[in-house]
């Protein structure tokens, strides 16, 4: 276990306290020093439009996004210098880690969404630059120092996922006539980029995809199967009001579950880390939503709670998801997880926009929030025998049966709201038109 260096909120005092915790668990602190960052709602408006702006479009959008690029760039500089003035003992604390062979992970502790929420990932010093890729991870959490894991390091045959897609539409299911009755906000779904990803994986796979995708099919899997799951991927995720997330009922309409009780579902079936990612929604919630919701479900009791508050280009979603699960395979922790997709977003840092090609932000946006640490177990890796011989199968001639085209390179992309509502249509009605 790696030392942990914390930038700790003191919401009475308006300050904030840098404090260096060992793998022993011995503590130095520095001074507080005084903490003015606070962005009024039209300055957490403009970062929450950023990622929305590049894929809808608008008069002025280029001028707009080049703005909050360099506020960003500005915001991360005004972050480090809060945290790590200049001279001060946090900055000593900072370069000491910096100078270290394991250099451990930067944990942010408060109870404030709008503190968790600010873009830490984006700290940056014209010596360091953004020196986080040099970390073991960021984590966000409400209490210092997060209870340790009981469970023993270990190595398992099989790397077992649990995904929920929700796709939810309107409960009236047609008979003829238009699919939808209007345009409905769909997207964002990873289901296609984690199978691929999944499969290029060199361990053993499970994984569990329930439709509809209810509370109670998620409840039911638990059940049968408690301590099995080692990730539950909450896949195309939308926000409601009043700290709620969008599943389906059986029938498929909309079920707006409290993000607590999921936590709890999953914690109670033994699951440890949850990994959500945003669907598109015809209005985005702001990002100190995606922060009050997996906070809720780290406190709920799932250890460690990976999030994507914004919908994954799908330039880099294949890369993103399979850089999460082989980190996780290989039995590191969720933030060295999320560590890795954020080098693997910086890396190819170009996405398709309304604007043509562009150098895409999108690399601070994966989180990490976590109520205790917990250590993945190590899948076996396939070792083929270098020196087993060659098996050469016999080819089979093929029948007429067998005469099945060959997967195409292209495929239909989009109308994933068209695609569920004609399945429940085909359950519904033996003939359609």
């Amino acid at each position: 276990m790696a030392a942990s260096l914390e930038i700790n909120d003191l919401l009475n005092t308006g300050q904030v306290q840098v404090r260096l915790v060992e793998a022993s668990g011995d503590a130095r602190e520095a001074a507080p020093a005084n903490f003015g960052i606070d962005l009024s709602e039209e300055e957490r408006g403009a970062l929450d439009r950023y990622h929305t702006e590049s894929r809808r479009g608008s008069p002025g959008g280029i001028a707009q996004i080049e703005a909050v690029e360099l506020a960003m760039r500005n915001l991360g500089r005004l972050l480090f210098e809060s945290a790590f003035g200049a001279d001060s003992e946090a900055r000593a604390l900072l370069d000491e880690v910096m100078g270290r062979d394991e250099r451990g992970a930067l944990a942010v502790v408060s109870t404030r969404a709008e503190f968790m929420s600010l873009p830490w990932e984006l700290m940056n010093d014209p010596s360091l630059g953004y020196f986080i890729n040099g970390l073991v991870g960021v984590v966000r959490q409400s209490n210092s120092q997060a209870p340790g894991d009981d469970a023993e390091e270990a190595e398992e045959d099989t790397l077992n996922v649990l995904m929920l897609s929700a796709s939810p539409l309107a409960p009236e299911v047609p008979r003829s006539g238009s699919l939808l009755p209007e345009p409905v906000a769909a997207g964002g779904s990873l289901a296609d980029a984690t199978v691929a990803a999944l499969e290029g994986l060199n361990v053993q796979v499970s994984l569990d995809n329930p439709r509809p995708a209810t509370l109670n099919a998620l409840q039911a899997l638990l059940e049968r199967n408690p301590n099995h799951y080692h990730v539950a991927h909450i896949d195309g995720a939308t926000l409601g009001d009043d700290g709620t997330i969008i599943l389906e009922q059986d029938n498929g309409s909309p079920d707006a579950v409290a993000v607590a009780e999921l936590g709890r579902a999953l914690a109670s079936g033994g699951v440890n880390v949850a990994l959500i990612t945003a669907g598109v929604q015809e209005e985005f919630p702001p990002l100190t939503g995606w922060a009050e919701a997996a906070t809720a479900m780290s406190q709920a009791g799932v250890a460690q709670v990976a999030v994507m508050p914004v919908p994954v280009h799908p330039d880099a979603a294949e890369g993103a998801v399979g850089a999460f699960y082989r980190r996780i395979a290989q039995g590191y922790t969720v933030a060295e997880a999320v560590a890795s997709v954020r080098r693997a977003l910086m890396d190819t840092p170009e996405r398709v926009t309304m604007y043509g090609r562009r150098v895409f932000w999108d690399w601070h946006l994966p989180w990490v929030y976590q109520s205790r640490s917990h250590q993945p177990p190590v899948i076996a890796q396939h070792q083929p025998d270098p020196l087993a011989p060659p098996v050469i199968h016999p080819e089979e001639a093929p029948t007429e049966d067998l005469q099945i085209p060959v997967a195409g390179q292209y495929g239909l992309v989009g109308r994933q709201a068209e695609l569920r509502q004609l399945e429940r249509v085909l359950k519904a009605h033996s003939v359609v038109h």
